[in-house]
């Protein structure tokens, strides 16, 4: 699953889950996830002022977490 906000806690017998946002592989679009990572990284290589770099990049991260958990 593609965890956002929040964190796992794996023991050997049991996994424990807090987050505000969590999507599993069979609900991501991985068109839209590749989509929504070409826009982050182009927000992030326009070094314009008006770009907000920290929102541009936490888009590019959750992104690659749908990216990442839809291929596993």
């Amino acid at each position: 699953a593609a965890l956002h906000s929040g964190f796992a806690t794996i023991l050997q017998d049991k996994v424990t889950i807090l987050a505000e946002v969590i999507e599993w592989g069979d609900e991501i679009d991985e068109a839209r996830a590749e989509a929504a990572k070409q826009r982050a990284e182009d927000r992030l290589r326009s070094n314009q002022e008006a770009v907000d770099m920290a929102r541009a990049e936490a888009a590019l991260l959750r992104a690659l977490a749908r990216i990442k958990t839809k291929n596993s």
